[in-house]
């Protein structure tokens, strides 16, 4: 266990659970998004997840259809979409409720954000059959499958809470067709949560990783969330460029349209983003 990465799971874990409290049991909604806000930027996002969780699954249980979810967040706080829609998919998990017709409601990019939000609350709430018994529910279907397993992979970035033996040890029991999936969601772990001190981080990312291409894509993937919700620092640049191999800026640069506003920024589908980010370290060698 690495003592720094296991303090931050510490102030992720509670930081959701103080939210969702919160939110059980407040209906005002402007009450609702000050509270979000008034969070430290480092983490507000994990408030905007527990928040979103917390309001689907009370939506879902009324048979509301995402009624009050919708009002607060469909279309809105792009900076945090990435986080928001994960916790939708914690709430549908939760409730075991689920979307019949998913290209209908959402995006592609929105589909696989709730699959991996799913995809962690089975592997926390459920960890003796989707970890241990390795077993997928029904709605995940194949196309949903990477999303689901790389959620799956961000739990278990928690459970080692930096350990890479033990990370190492939990996912070559899986079948190797899952252990890409399951490696990029360490990556987006690691890199959001942090911690991580510089001899894991270029373990983790060297050639000596089987899937460090998956790695690094996932922590990519961390960095464009923190570019989405103002919640970079010094430490988070200098992380990406040891990782990712080149700087956060050019990250961004590459990985967004030309003065596109961060706004209508989307987050990749999984494919285009580990092929965008292959074409860039391949340019820059």
């Amino acid at each position: 266990m690495n003592n720094k990465v296991a303090e931050n799971i510490t102030r992720v874990e509670e930081l959701f659970m103080k939210v969702s409290a919160f939110v059980a049991n407040e209906a005002d909604h402007n009450k609702i998004l000050s509270y979000l806000n008034a969070e430290s930027p480092e983490y507000r996002s994990i408030a905007f997840e527990s928040a979103s969780m917390e309001i689907a699954y009370q939506d879902l249980l009324k048979h509301t259809q995402l009624k009050r979810w919708n009002e607060i967040f469909e279309n809105k706080h792009h900076e945090h979409t990435f986080h928001v829609h994960i916790g939708l998919g914690w709430g549908m998990a939760r409730a075991d409720v689920f979307q019949n017709n998913w290209g209908k409601n959402f995006s592609a990019e929105q589909t696989n954000l709730i699959f991996d939000g799913i995809g962690y609350y089975h592997a926390l709430y459920k960890r003796r059959k989707t970890i241990i018994g390795k077993s997928i529910p029904e709605v995940v279907n194949t196309a949903s499958r990477k999303s689901f397993d790389q959620g799956v992979g961000r739990r278990i970035w928690y459970l080692c809470k930096g350990n890479i033996a033990e990370l190492q040890n939990i996912t070559t029991a899986f079948e190797l067709s899952r252990q890409s999936d399951l490696w990029r969601g360490i990556g987006t772990a690691c890199g959001y949560v942090g911690g991580l001190d510089d001899h894991g981080l270029l373990t983790l990312s060297s050639n000596d990783n089987k899937f460090q291409a998956n790695f690094r894509s996932g922590f990519a993937a961390a960095m464009f969330s923190r570019y989405k919700s103002d919640a970079i620092s010094d430490t988070i640049k200098r992380e990406c460029e040891m990782v990712c191999k080149f700087s956060f800026e050019d990250l961004i640069s590459n990985l967004t349209k030309e003065n596109e506003e961060k706004s209508s920024v989307t987050y990749p589908l999984i494919a285009e983003f580990e092929n965008e980010l292959n074409k860039i370290t391949i340019d820059k060698h």
